[in-house]
């Protein structure tokens, strides 16, 4: 088994995906530096995240599965549940192999937990968007400290951005300082 190691994250992830694939690699594993063990040094791989791969690898996947694919697999990216390279790269080879869009094939065991894991982010995103709070500090500018279950202060912030956009502001993910 063969370890890539990947940065820079979901862009680090899908150039990984991109050359595991061109590898014709079938059992591989997927780390990030920051959970790297000696032991995986062996046998690994470093990969860097290539803008012009992750494009192409996009563009391909939306031509077979369309947009909303993209987008499902964000937000179980976002989910950092263990092995959630392993279980997103199961789903998108399973993809490509069938030429189309399987997020419907709900008998299938990693569609299943691939759309469970979705869900669950979409909703948090949705919970938060009401039930965060902001307090205004002393210079002015408006705090909200929080501690998601999952990592979602980019599509947060996008959705803030908009609401707040004459004010200054700052989302604090206390779980993840």
């Amino acid at each position: 088994m063969k370890t890539y190691i990947y940065s820079s994250g979901f862009q680090g992830l899908l150039t990984a995906f991109q050359k595991v694939i061109i590898d014709n690699n079938d059992c591989p594993d997927f780390i990030q530096p920051e959970n790297l063990e000696s032991t995986a040094l062996f046998f690994s791989e470093i990969v860097k995240s290539d803008e012009k791969i992750v494009d192409s690898f996009e563009k391909y996947l939306i031509s077979i599965a369309g947009n909303h694919f993209l987008y499902t697999i964000l937000n179980v990216y976002l989910s950092e549940i263990p092995g959630f390279e392993k279980l997103l790269f199961d789903f998108i080879l399973q993809t490509i192999k069938a030429g189309k869009n399987i997020e419907a094939w709900h008998t299938n065991k990693t569609v299943r937990t691939i759309s469970t894991y979705s869900r669950k982010v979409i909703c948090e995103i949705h919970r938060f968007k009401g039930l965060l709070r902001f307090g205004e500090l002393s210079d002015g500018s408006f705090y909200a400290p929080f501690a998601p279950i999952h990592n979602i202060v980019v599509p947060l912030s996008t959705h803030f951005k908009k609401r707040l956009k004459d004010r200054k502001w700052i989302i604090h993910d206390k779980k993840r300082e």
